[in-house]
């Protein structure tokens, strides 16, 4: 395949889905029709590159969705994006950070990786923007003009404030929740068979109850014997009776309690046949996501004050010595990426035409 041709087919792939088939097989012709008449394949690709920058990509006729519904789409992507950057920085400034796992090079490569999807989505809110826009090209200038500005003090703002990461965390969570329950414009998710619904619910059951088992066990046993390696479980426990540092036992039986309540409740709901049409599979798989992931988020403040004990007492750090918590704190972030993934991307379908859109 000449070069060309892989850049052709390149340049395709940027183009909103349902036009893709269409500029494929025009412009693959042009260049079969160039080299019969001995012409350069290179007028082909130069007309393909100059298509890419001046067609309007949020024509319906091009991507088969009403700008509104384009807008809608974009501002889902938005929040997707940046409620993953807002993980990920979250991850970086709580529970000792990457860096505990993965060393200081992978604690900064997280870190520009939540700085690359703060910007993603926040180019994806300017696109929305511009989709609600119809074809006016100044003004689409001037958004382009005086909202990449804005763009890179958000960002700038974002990665050298970790505060704005926590603040915005119960916001993403929301919204989440919210898509997850559908969004105008795209087509009802089928309720499912009793069964199904019930074997989606069930493995996340069964995920939380585990992990709040580990992570009881993490609290009380791991992780002071990770801490203090020298000495037994009953010296550990002895030594903080006798400096008054005795652990508050409530918060971590308050935390099991309530996850592994909510735990056995999802499949309850899912089972209900009143509720099948609210709970697709799609959605709750969201909220199993979600209870997952906040389940194990929740795990480092349950184990907070049985950490200052230990500091108090043997005058220690505080946070996780043993890996057990780090590893619930990452695949609770983990569990919530998911979660902003499924709820929030668009997903694609076929509109009301027939065309393929997203």
């Amino acid at each position: 395949m000449s070069l060309a041709k892989h850049l052709v087919i390149a340049a395709v792939t940027t183009l909103p889905v349902p036009a893709r088939e269409r500029f494929r097989e025009e412009w693959l012709a042009d260049l079969a029709g160039a080299q019969e008449l001995r012409l350069s394949p290179w007028n082909v690709v130069g007309g393909a590159v100059k298509t890419l920058i001046t067609i309007d990509r949020t024509d319906p006729r091009l991507t088969g969705i009403t700008r509104a519904h384009l807008a809608a789409n974009r501002v889902c992507l938005a929040a997707a994006y940046l409620g993953i950057a807002t993980l990920l920085g979250l991850g970086s400034w709580l529970w000792g950070g990457y860096g505990s796992l993965l060393g200081a090079t992978g604690q900064r490569g997280i870190e520009l990786l939540a700085l690359l999807f703060a910007m993603l989505g926040l180019f994806a809110c300017l696109g929305a923007l511009v989709a609600s826009f119809d074809a006016d090209r100044r003004r689409t200038a001037r958004v382009l003009t005086f909202g990449s500005p804005a763009i890179l003090a958000a960002v700038i703002t974002l990665s050298v404030m970790p505060l704005f990461w926590l603040l915005s965390l119960p916001v993403v969570v929301a919204i989440t929740i919210v898509a997850a329950s559908g969004r105008p414009g795209h087509p009802r998710t089928t309720p499912g068979s009793t069964l199904r619904r019930l074997a989606i619910s069930v493995p996340f059951t069964l995920i939380t109850l585990t992990l709040v088992s580990a992570g009881t066990l993490d609290i009380f046993v791991w992780n002071p014997q990770a801490r203090l390696p020298g000495l037994s479980l009953d010296e550990i426990y002895a030594s903080m009776a006798e400096a008054g540092e005795t652990p508050l036992v409530g918060f971590v039986f308050v935390w099991a309690i309530a996850w592994g309540a909510a735990a056995i409740t999802l499949p309850v709901l899912a089972g209900l046949t009143r509720l099948a049409s609210f709970l697709t599979p799609r959605r709750i798989a969201v909220a199993g996501l979600l209870l997952v992931g906040t389940a194990a988020s929740c795990h480092a403040l349950a184990g907070f004050n049985m950490g200052m004990s230990l500091a108090d007492t043997f005058a220690t750090r505080l946070g996780d010595s043993a890996s057990s918590g780090l590893i619930i704190a990452v695949a609770g972030q983990a569990a919530l990426i998911f979660a902003l993934l499924l709820g929030l991307v668009p997903r694609r379908h076929i509109s009301d035409s027939g065309t393929l859109a997203t």
